[in-house]
Parts: C-alpha cells; sequence; structure tokens
C-alpha cells in the first residue's frame, strides 16, 4: 500500500524530481497549469490522477481510492499537495486525509528547503530550484488518520517545522 506523501503546493517541482525513482500517484489539477504538470509527471514515471479542489474533486478523490484497491499496481507514494490547487497557501485542504482514512494508508508530511530558487509570481509563490543548489526534504514520522480528525491533521501538517542538521 502507498504512503501518502503532504507537501505544500509551492514545492511540487522538487516533489516530482524527488520521488521519480519511486513510481507515484499524485493528484493533479485539471486546469490548464495541471496539464503542464501532468506531463512531467508522466516523464519522471509516476502516474497523474486528475482532479481538484474546484474542478472534478470527487471524482479525482474516487478515482484514486479505486487506483489505490488495485492489487497490481507499482505505486509507492500517493502525493498530495495540503493546499492547491487555488490555495489559500499553507492551509490544508482535506483530501489527503479522506484517501488516508478511508484506504488506511500513512500520511508523511514533507518540508522542502532551498538554498536557491525562484520564486513564481503566484497564489503559493512556487519555488523552482535554480542549478547547483541544495534541495533538501524533510518528512515526518507515519501519521494514522484512521484515529485523528481532519483539524488534528490539518494542524499538524501546518505546524510541521523540522530543524535541519547542522
Amino acid at each position: 500500500m502507498p504512503i501518502s506523501l503532504i507537501f505544500w503546493h509551492q514545492d511540487i517541482p522538487a516533489i516530482i524530481r524527488a520521488v521519480k525513482n519511486y513510481p507515484s500517484f499524485v493528484l493533479m489539477s485539471k486546469s490548464n497549469d495541471g496539464s503542464i504538470m501532468t506531463y512531467l509527471v508522466e516523464k519522471m514515471g509516476s502516474k497523474p490522477v486528475r482532479g481538484s479542489s474546484s474542478r472534478g474533486a470527487i471524482a479525482g478523490l474516487k478515482n484514486l481510492t479505486k487506483q489505490l484497491t488495485e492489487k497490481q499496481h507499482k505505486y509507492y507514494f500517493c502525493c498530495f499537495s495540503a493546499d492547491g490547487p487555488k490555495g489559500p497557501a499553507k492551509i490544508a485542504k482535506p483530501g489527503a486525509f479522506f484517501v488516508a482514512k478511508v484506504k488506511k494508508t500513512p500520511l508523511v508530511i514533507v518540508k522542502i528547503t532551498m538554498s536557491s530558487c525562484w520564486k513564481l509570481n503566484t497564489w503559493d509563490k512556487m519555488r523552482i530550484p535554480k542549478p547547483f543548489s541544495k534541495v533538501s526534504c524533510f518528512v515526518s514520522g507515519p501519521l494514522s488518520a484512521e484515529n485523528l480528525e481532519l483539524k488534528d491533521v490539518q494542524n499538524y501538517i501546518e505546524n510541521f517545522h523540522p530543524t535541519q542538521p547542522s
């Protein structure tokens, strides 16, 4: 069973690269921007599942849970931007929690740091690592959604601040 990776929308480029060697389900927006990211996700060997909070949310989540049920899939992770696709930035939405609760997948929070990046003029200030910059991924321990409420998981996602090694 895949692990649900939860991250901020601004870190999608870094996450797509981070899971390159671990085929994953990636929930992608049905927007035009989502189409661009879908192409990149497929090129990296993962499987996009289209649907978002504003366009096809229920269908996207149902499709994702259906695919997680298939015994023969080869996917390691189920990737969700907690605040996407329209924000507000760094405020967690319920999609990942509901999939984790229904399919009993562990939730793992991923925070990204970059030594140097470009910040796009978008609602989330999407970050693209500059060449030769150091990108670090910090992960939480696994959370089980089974015995938690949505507000507990949202609070944990929004307040997870790992310490960097010195």
